[in-house]
């Protein structure tokens, strides 16, 4: 999967196995699984519902690319992929806000990459 996939409900990661479920809502991202991967380890740990929740969820899209951050000021280069990579990660995190919320992520990570 070349694209960064986020996942809701759980903590998956490739080499550890899904967090316990109970009410537990943490945001996780991972680069090395997939939606299919976070499905079947949710159905080995006995978590059918969830599992099938996990089979239809979608990740959400990033508010922002790199162009805008170019256009909010920042220096064309590798920066931008990096400043990016911060938001994105920052956005996750904190549970995919919108809006105001959102705003202050960007705003967050253009102070520190200047």
């Amino acid at each position: 999967m070349p694209r960064r996939v986020t996942f809701a409900f759980i903590q998956c990661h490739h080499t550890r196995g899904c967090a316990e479920l109970g009410g537990v809502r943490k945001l996780c991202s991972s680069e090395d699984v997939g939606v299919a991967c976070a499905v079947d380890r949710l159905l080995l740990a006995g978590h059918a519902p969830q599992a099938a929740q996990m089979a239809s969820w979608h990740a959400p899209r990033l508010p922002i690319s790199g162009g805008q951050l170019i256009k909010r000021g920042l220096a064309e280069g590798p920066l931008v992929a990096r400043t990016l990579r911060r938001i994105e990660d920052s956005w996750v995190e904190a549970g995919f806000p919108q809006g105001e919320g959102f705003e202050r992520i960007v705003a967050d990570a253009l102070a520190s990459a200047r």
